[in-house]
């Protein structure tokens, strides 16, 4: 005897059927179709993590700093060259602060350009020159997470002040 399939019209007007393969391939599409939705619902959740997590992080993390540098400061007394002793000083440890008015940046700044250190705030490559030495004095920064001190840099122009204070003083740029 030959089976007879019958062809079912849901509420929504799409034609479903009664085969058993039906079932099976309505069931891989939910699955697919929920698989791809979560996936899509995480890499939101990391964009979003990643704009505005991070700058929380990277707050809590200048609050911090902003006291080690009152304790350091209050502990010590300046001596040219003597507060930045390479053998001294900490990849993370807080340098002093940068203030550039055009960008709106002033953020306390660390020894080290590492991501960890990155992730503090503005870090000052080691090989560098510290704040009022002679030499460069690199800063490196992010643009984009972590607060993104520097997502403007690009605005930046010749003549535009950049104040550094440190433990030695206050030096403009």
């Amino acid at each position: 005897s030959r089976r007879r399939h019958t062809r079912y019209i849901s509420v929504t007007g799409v034609q479903t059927c009664a085969l058993p393969i039906c079932g099976v391939v309505n069931r891989l599409l939910d699955i697919t179709g929920r698989f791809f939705v979560t996936v899509g619902v995480l890499m939101l959740a990391f964009v979003a993590y990643q704009l505005w997590g991070t700058g929380i992080k990277q707050a809590q993390s200048q609050k911090q700093l902003a006291a080690d540098f009152a304790r350091v400061t209050s502990t010590t007394v300046p001596h040219t060259s003597a507060q930045y002793d390479r053998a001294v000083l900490n990849e993370g440890d807080v340098i002093g602060r940068i203030s550039i008015p055009t960008l709106g940046v002033d953020s306390w700044i660390v020894a080290g350009s590492k991501l960890k250190d990155l992730e503090k705030g503005p870090g000052v490559f080691l090989n560098s020159s510290m704040p009022g030495h002679l030499g460069n004095f690199a800063v490196a920064g992010h643009r984009t997470s972590y607060g993104a001190p520097f997502g403007d840099i690009d605005r930046l122009k010749k003549g535009d002040l950049i104040t550094v204070t440190s433990q030695e003083g206050t030096f403009t740029y």
